[in-house]
């Protein structure tokens, strides 16, 4: 790519003057406008290099490379596109209110600097990485199946219109949104003031909560592959667990409504702690096993749900261990839903889960699941 420098030295201060830029740093006027072809550089070096530089159409370059010599301004009245290397200077202004997108494979330094408006990452199944730790203040949407790897992303809201993934650990540090419904495979920590909005996904990596709020009223996390949640500060709304899963709990996994599986899916719950939620519910044609760490106690405070009741659709609940019991606790007041047409709640081989009067027919004669062993029961 060819260099082009801002010396500042046209009639206005507008960044598509091509008198503006210069061919070399400080040098002669009339270089040209940078484009998708061009690496932009900002060095400071010219009697009119620090002042203002205005980006009032939207503006594709190949490369952005702010030196720290360089204290004037850019204001962003319309978008920058950034194709290969972006490099912020630690010495600038960074004014106006437009979003900036990245494209492609790029390397991403910061210097310390914010970035404050909203970011694009673009340009399919490209690989980002941050050189040194990103602050971004609005939100970063994702367009493009990204791999973000590197150092840490601060950032106020996420919306998913594709999955990213990646050695990046992408913390939610200001006020924002997280939206839509393209996965996060990279470790995330909460410590802002975050909202969770519509149906959002996590597949890989380690959710944390250190600090803050998180808002999640009518809201679905839909959770993949091999999560680990450690989120006691965070009452989630809904839990989906769409695919044959292993979900790691290493804090209690608190559900204010319903922890759904679909049908055909062999979801396991692994780690040191146990779920609670208003509502367990099976609403697939198929069969579900659920595995669940022995020794843990699963509440449900609700509703026991199988809106598939038969035996086409059975629910195969089991402990991880062949010795030792799991327990699915139901609440007083707690109601078992589609459960009538079970009169048998042996299990072959295993053995039949403790009732009152050994039929499952409502929450009054089941209470508490407490003999789930290697095959437990169909409910």
């Amino acid at each position: 790519m060819a260099n082009k420098y801002w010396i500042g030295g046209g009639a206005n201060t507008n960044w598509a003057t091509s008198a503006n830029w210069s061919l070399s740093s400080g040098g002669a006027a009339g270089g040209g406008i940078p484009t998708s072809a061009d690496v932009a550089n900002f060095t400071g070096v010219g009697t009119n290099a620090n002042g203002v530089s205005t980006i009032s159409a939207t503006i594709t370059v190949g490369g952005l490379i702010i030196l720290p010599g360089f204290t004037g301004s850019i204001v962003h009245n319309a978008v920058l596109t950034c194709s290969a290397t972006l490099t912020l200077g630690a010495n600038y202004t960074i004014s106006g209110t437009s979003s900036m997108t990245i494209n492609l494979a790029t390397s991403m330094t910061s210097n310390g600097k914010t970035w404050p408006n909203n970011m694009t990452m673009t340009g399919a199944s490209t690989i980002k990485t941050l050189v040194d730790n990103w602050t971004i203040d609005g939100t970063l949407t994702v367009s493009s199946t990204t791999v973000l790897n590197g150092n840490n992303l601060y950032v106020a809201g996420m919306t998913m219109t594709s999955p990213i993934s990646g050695t990046t650990h992408i913390h939610f540090s200001g006020t924002g949104t997280w939206s839509g419904t393209q996965a996060i495979g990279n470790n995330v920590t909460f410590e802002g003031a975050t909202t969770v909005s519509g149906v959002v996904g996590y597949t890989a990596g380690t959710m944390t909560y250190s600090s803050g709020t998180v808002t999640t009223t009518g809201s679905t996390l839909t959770l993949t592959t091999t999560p680990t949640l450690n989120t006691p500060g965070v009452h989630w709304n809904n839990v989906q667990v769409a695919n044959s899963t292993t979900v790691t709990l290493n804090a209690k996994l608190l559900i204010d409504d319903t922890l759904s599986t679909a049908a055909t899916q062999n979801v396991v719950f692994a780690g040191t702690h146990a779920w609670s939620a208003d509502t367990l519910l099976h609403n697939g044609v198929g069969a579900c096993t659920l595995t669940l760490k022995e020794n843990l106690q699963y509440e449900v405070w609700g509703a026991l749900s199988i809106a598939q009741c038969r035996v086409a659709a059975p629910v195969h609940v089991l402990s991880s261990s062949t010795t030792v019991k799991a327990d699915i606790y139901l609440h007083p007041n707690a109601r078992c839903e589609c459960m009538a047409q079970f009169t048998d709640i042996n299990a072959s081989p295993g053995r039949p889960i403790n009732t009152f009067n050994g039929l499952i027919t409502d929450c009054i004669n089941i209470y508490r699941y407490t003999d789930l062993k290697t095959v437990a029961t169909t409910f």
